[in-house]
């Protein structure tokens, strides 16, 4: 067990001036820290083996080193190479992610955002703009955002500044669970973090700054349960060689890893239906993202009525015989016109930008364009989420019914999964 130094701003300018609300010392073990590197490993339809189980245990152990209690720099990132120090920093700020969402915000188990069918948003035309993690307290009173960074060098304090764009898009979270249960978050009533991992003189300090918050998210909490713990469930199926205390457990002479014997039994079945939906979700994704899915003749039309507006505006402008003054604000006038009809085409909110001058029109509607692209995009690819999430609950509603009920209740009492040292 060590401790490293943990510090909350209570928003982005506060952080900019050096304003903490709060610091104070936290303490997590080896085991926790490798554990939560492997939970981040099953991600992208993989569960890793046996080797890669040593690779995501090696990243904290590589980053870290207990020096008399207190976590500190280790000697191998200290003088690795720049690019792997920053890859190496990229997982510790995700390790430290989860750490911090359960010793400080008091959650059991937060989820991939980007990686879940449980997850289906409504198009925005955003990209990938979202944060990593979600999660939701066991009475269902807050919901949780999180954004991790693992910050290196001088640059810390501009990506995380940048980090909060991450939560922009978000407006509504409504969490579903079997059984009916459903609740609506509005966005000043979600805890948005940002967690940036960094090392000051050599030891391990995590930053938690509360962002300035527009898309509705939909959460099926039953199936981001089953997702999470699914890539876990596979692990254990391949090399699980012991079953003790109502636990299913894999040992090698280095360590243990293991679950709950009840959760691996609800989860074990639909593993395969869960791995299956998610290669199709992704094969699709790939698909919609690589083309225009249908969208060329669209963009065309949209491309002519701009070109149209803009002939009769110049000619219009060009045979007018007012003012200077009168003239642009006549322009002004057409370019809120054009901008309005754009909106009306793309579904964008961009009421509240002009265009000024020849180029700078041409960027924006460049910019519009691209937008739309993306939003119809992304609409595909929630349409395909919500079909395949459909589909997998339907064939396993059973097993799912509760299931995140079931985890909360077993969580307070013992963890559903955990690691040890073999020589511990």
């Amino acid at each position: 067990m060590a401790n490293f130094t943990y510090k909350f701003y209570k928003n982005i300018q506060d952080f900019g001036k050096g304003i903490k609300f709060c610091e104070c010392e936290l303490i997590s073990s080896i085991d926790e820290l490798e554990k939560a590197a492997i939970s981040i490993g099953t991600f992208k339809n993989y569960s890793p083996k046996e080797k890669g189980l040593d690779f995501y245990r090696s990243i904290p152990n590589i980053a870290l080193t207990d020096s008399n209690g207190a976590w500190k720099m280790n000697d191998n990132y200290k003088n690795a190479e720049q690019s792997i120090k920053t890859s190496i920093s990229f997982m510790l700020g995700m390790i430290m992610t989860k750490i911090i969402a359960s010793e400080k915000h008091g959650l059991l188990e937060i989820f991939h955002f980007k990686d879940s069918i449980s997850v289906v948003p409504y198009p925005n035309g955003r990209g990938d703009k979202t944060p990593d993690f979600f999660g939701i307290d066991s009475n269902w009173k807050k919901a949780y955002l999180f954004e991790a960074k693992g910050t290196t060098g001088k640059k810390y304090k501009k990506d995380i500044q940048k980090a909060q764009s991450q939560f922009n898009g978000i407006s509504t979270i409504t969490f579903t669970s079997r059984g009916g249960r459903s609740k609506i978050f509005k966005s000043n009533e979600i805890k948005k973090h940002v967690i940036a991992a960094q090392f000051v003189n050599d030891r391990l300090v995590c930053l938690d700054i509360d962002p300035e918050p527009m898309v509705d998210v939909e959460i099926d909490l039953d199936l981001a349960v089953a997702e999470s713990y699914a890539g876990l469930v596979t692990i254990l199926k391949e090399f699980s060689n012991v079953k003790e205390e109502e636990r299913i457990l894999f040992k090698n002479e280095d360590f243990e890893i293991g679950m709950n014997e009840q959760i691996f039994e609800r989860i074990g079945p639909i593993v395969e239906m869960i791995n299956s939906a998610k290669k199709e979700l992704i094969d699709k994704q790939k698909i919609i993202l690589k083309s225009n899915y249908e969208i060329e003749s669209e963009i065309e039309e949209m491309k002519k009525d701009i070109i149209r507006d803009q002939k009769a505006r110049d000619e219009e402008i060009e045979l007018s015989q007012e003012s200077e003054e009168e003239k642009i604000e006549q322009k002004e006038i057409e370019h809120e016109k054009i901008t309005r009809k754009l909106e009306l085409l793309s579904g964008m909110e961009e009421s509240n930008k002009k265009l000024k001058g020849k180029e700078g029109e041409e960027n924006e509607l460049k910019e519009i364009e691209e937008n739309l692209i993306n939003g119809i995009k992304e609409y595909h690819i929630s349409k395909e989420k919500r079909e395949l999430a459909t589909e997998l609950i339907r064939y396993s509603e059973d097993r799912m019914s509760g299931l995140f009920s079931l985890v909360s209740e077993k969580n307070e009492t013992e963890k559903i999964f955990f690691i040890n040292k073999s020589n511990r």
